[in-house]
């Protein structure tokens, strides 16, 4: 789930619902597909973040892939 925290749309909050231990990547990507952030997180039940992308112009696409491969596209 990603919401938008503020009303200029540079900080968002991505929430990822979770049943235990388990490790996904979140890249943000910009309006070219470039990517412009990464990270993987560990968690142990529930994750939530917040991210203040002011230093990106345009649309930009959060993507989640868990350690299966399965992968969550957001755009914005």
């Amino acid at each position: 789930h990603l919401t938008r925290l503020d009303q200029n749309e540079s900080k968002y909050m991505l929430a990822v619902p979770n049943k235990g231990q388990d490790a996904f990547t979140v890249s943000i990507f910009d309006e070219r597909n470039r990517v412009v952030y990464q990270e993987t997180e560990v968690v142990d039940g529930n994750f939530a973040k917040v991210y203040n992308l002011n230093q990106i112009s345009g649309e930009h696409t959060f993507e989640i892939k868990d350690k299966a491969g399965k992968v969550c596209r957001l755009r914005k």
